[in-house]
């Protein structure tokens, strides 16, 4: 935080087409890291773990949960 927000204790808006546009960066990157990284199963469905349900997740904690849900 810097100085001035915690003065006043408000948060910083960001602008919605900024929203929109790492929502979009970041599943877009996510999905296309899958398919680069295994294009046989670019969901991860046969693995321990589906590593493209990141990207929704860390939208979801940046911006709440109707971009996570755009996102998904």
């Amino acid at each position: 935080m810097d100085e001035a927000e915690q003065i006043t204790g408000e948060k910083v808006r960001v602008p919605i087409a900024l929203k929109w546009l790492e929502t979009l960066l970041i599943t877009a990157f996510f999905l296309a890291f899958s398919v680069w990284h295994r294009p046989d199963d670019p969901f991860y469905l046969t693995g321990n773990f589906p590593w493209p349900v990141l990207g929704p997740l860390l939208v979801g904690l940046r911006y709440g949960f109707f971009m996570a849900l755009i996102s998904a």
